[in-house]
């Protein structure tokens, strides 16, 4: 009686500890499942890609397709410590900041997906937190290093959406989406933007002034160093010059 009351103690006792195990293990899965999923929610709202907004994309044409709107810039970090992309994330590296996707719905009212490329000089907006936000697409000149190290990165493709920070009867100052202190200035009349970074002010005058050669009363005070070109306001004060006096 006793061996059958211990073996029998015995057997629920293991098996009550297999059934706390097995629901210590899914809580365990559970837990770490909406972990992961907060981790993420957090990851895209600190970063700077638009996840699904609301707006528009306008092609080269015109054309303006109205829908949701998803355009990658960074890598989505969710581990702060990790120092090296993996393959797969390497492996698509050359896609931040080149493409934007709109789901949009046609004329027979069915749900499409479009992407378009930076170096078609395609635009669009999208709504950020309650601010709208526009970018252009275009490749750019200025920075011979860097647009060779993009080449060599990226198959030779240097364009980038970059944001349009002020704009005057169209020619803008843009700025590019996570890298502070990084200008192109962008004129009606030329189809590439012209960079503006962290280069020696001389240095990238004198490249300035050359690309702007045709607007000459601009481009020689340019020349001169008349303008601190690492100062905002001198960019926005550029753009409104332009060729008013040639």
């Amino acid at each position: 009686m006793t061996g059958r009351f211990s073996r029998s103690f015995a057997q629920i006792f293991v098996e009550e500890l297999l059934g706390r195990g097995y629901q210590l293990q899914y809580e365990a899965k559970a837990y770490k499942a909406k972990l992961h999923k907060e981790r993420v929610k957090e990851a895209r709202e600190n970063s700077i890609n638009l996840y699904g907004v609301d707006d528009t994309v306008t092609d080269q044409e015109g054309k303006t397709y109205k829908g949701t709107v998803y355009a990658i810039f960074e890598k989505l970090e969710l581990n702060p410590a990790q120092q090296q992309s993996d393959y797969a994330e390497m492996n698509s590296i050359d896609k931040f900041g080149k493409f934007v996707s709109v789901k949009y719905k046609n004329e027979k009212k069915r749900e499409r997906t479009k992407k378009f490329t930076a170096k078609s000089n395609t635009k669009f907006c999208a709504d950020d937190d309650g601010t709208e936000k526009c970018f252009m697409g275009m490749k750019t000149k200025g920075n011979a290093l860097k647009k060779l190290s993009n080449a060599s990165n990226f198959g030779f493709d240097n364009s980038y959406f970059y944001e349009i920070i002020y704009e005057n009867n169209g020619q803008m100052v843009l700025s590019k989406p996570g890298e502070e202190g990084s200008y192109v200035l962008k004129f009606s009349d030329k189809k590439e933007g012209f960079i503006i970074d962290s280069r020696k002010n001389d240095k990238v005058s004198a490249k300035l002034s050359k690309y702007i050669s045709n607007c000459k009363s601009l481009a020689e005070d340019i020349g001169k160093g008349e303008f601190d070109l690492s100062n905002l306001g001198n960019l926005k004060q550029i753009v409104d010059e332009y060729c008013k006096n040639l």
